[in-house]
């Protein structure tokens, strides 16, 4: 009994000094793209039948294919992506017809999945602002050999063993053509809305994203440095990576 006593102690004791940790973190953002002058944030693009004008892009009355194309937008935590992620997104058009939504992802923001189709959820009464909703989810099957190299790379000691970005750069320097034609989990997202019958006058005055994730909460201490911070948004770039890959070699 003593014994038991003295062995309850030491793992009270452990884990009062244990760090705190969620079972779950719930995370999301929401994006407002305002077609205004100087309000448009880098990385937004349409098509050259959209021309911007004031606050709305209008269309010339040429070409029958008008698209608006998002920035490319990081997910979070930087040590742990999301593998799904709930997507909303709505827009606020004049005299746009057949509107089609689409959503893609990439882990390394170089190479990007297909566009996935965003199912139309109904309109509001607000200047025909449509509101499209998907789940994009990754499969097991897609996650399994970056499960393996998850493993091997734990095998050499890394400095916190939870740390996806760190895993990802040893991934690039041993297996760099991995990222090429695997999506193991969704590092950036993507939006982009089409459509292929604008009528004469038609505008499109605002684009808003909504996504919504959740990660596991549960990580090993990291060595010398307690707890990870949680802010940080997920920031493994191929092309930094390779950037500096060629500087090292000059």
């Amino acid at each position: 009994m003593k014994q038991c006593a003295a062995v309850a102690l030491i793992l009270a004791i452990l884990v009062s000094f244990a760090p705190p940790a969620r079972a779950v973190i719930f995370s999301g953002e929401t994006v407002k793209l305002p077609f205004a002058e100087g309000d448009i944030p880098e990385g937004v693009k349409w098509s050259p039948h959209l021309v911007l004008t004031g606050e709305h892009l209008a269309y010339d009355g040429r070409g029958h294919d008008v698209w608006v194309q998002t920035q490319k937008m990081p997910t979070d935590p930087a040590w742990r992506p999301p593998v799904s992620v709930n997507t909303s997104l709505s827009f606020d058009v004049t005299g746009l017809d057949e509107i089609r939504a689409y959503v893609r992802y990439s882990c390394d923001k170089l190479h990007w999945t297909p566009w996935h189709h965003i199912p139309y959820r109904g309109e509001l009464e607000n200047h025909s602002m449509g509101t499209y909703e998907y789940q994009l989810s990754v499969p097991l099957a897609a996650r399994s050999s970056y499960q393996k190299l998850m493993t091997e790379w734990r095998q050499t000691n890394p400095t916190w063993p939870d740390d996806q970005g760190e895993l990802c750069q040893w991934i690039a320097k041993n297996h760099p053509q991995f990222f090429v034609t695997e999506f193991p989990f969704i590092g950036y997202l993507q939006f982009r809305v089409e459509s292929a019958r604008p009528r004469e006058g038609a505008l499109i005055r605002s684009l808003s994203v909504d996504t919504r994730w959740a990660v596991s909460g549960l990580f090993k201490t990291k060595k010398g440095k307690g707890v990870p911070e949680l802010g940080l948004k997920w920031s493994f770039d191929m092309r930094r990576v390779r950037e500096k890959e060629i500087k090292d070699e000059e």
